[in-house]
């Protein structure tokens, strides 16, 4: 019999990560898409794909949004939990997690919009269901990309990565 464990003084080396290399659309494709949104869905989705485009939360940070998040007076929204696609809610998956974002003008105005039509929620959710639960980001995308033609496959990461590359967005609003 041996007395410990020899197995755990060996250190395996570790293969990096990889990431997958993400294309940002087109501006002119980033147009279409906003464009669609403002021309064939409802406030709410024209809002989701507005706050996606120009502030990369993923899809469960949108579903996690509450309104105490959004400064309508610093024109930013916070990041301080989410939700899982299961809509259960906890905190962001790491300290990166937790941000502040910048949002241009349009989006604060259409969130002001919204913000009095949204249903109350006891969450206080930006995006509540019917019940005022975590709404499901693929329900609202596959309404979407149903009228608007697009691949919802890939929409989620194409409307999270421009914000996040090189400001190109700038040009678009």
């Amino acid at each position: 019999m041996v007395a410990q464990n020899v197995a755990l003084a060996v250190k395996l080396p570790r293969d990096a990560r990889e990431k997958g290399k993400v294309t940002p659309p087109a501006k002119g494709d980033l147009r279409a898409i906003l464009e669609a949104a403002g021309e064939q869905a409802d406030l709410k989705t024209q809002v989701l794909v507005e706050l996606a485009v120009f502030s990369g939360l993923r899809a469960s940070e949108l579903r996690g949004l509450s309104w105490k998040g959004v400064d309508f007076t610093n024109g930013t929204v916070t990041v301080s939990q989410r939700a899982d696609a299961a809509g259960v809610i906890g905190p962001p998956k790491s300290k990166a997690g937790f941000r502040t974002i910048p949002l241009p003008p349009r989006v604060v105005t259409l969130l002001k919009t919204w913000k009095l039509a949204c249903p109350v929620s006891d969450l206080d959710l930006v995006f509540p269901s019917e019940r005022g639960n975590p709404r499901s980001w693929a329900s609202e995308m596959m309404d979407f990309s149903d009228r608007s033609s697009r691949d919802v496959i890939g929409l989620e990461s194409e409307l999270r990565h421009p914000s996040r590359t090189d400001r190109t967005l700038g040009a678009v609003s």
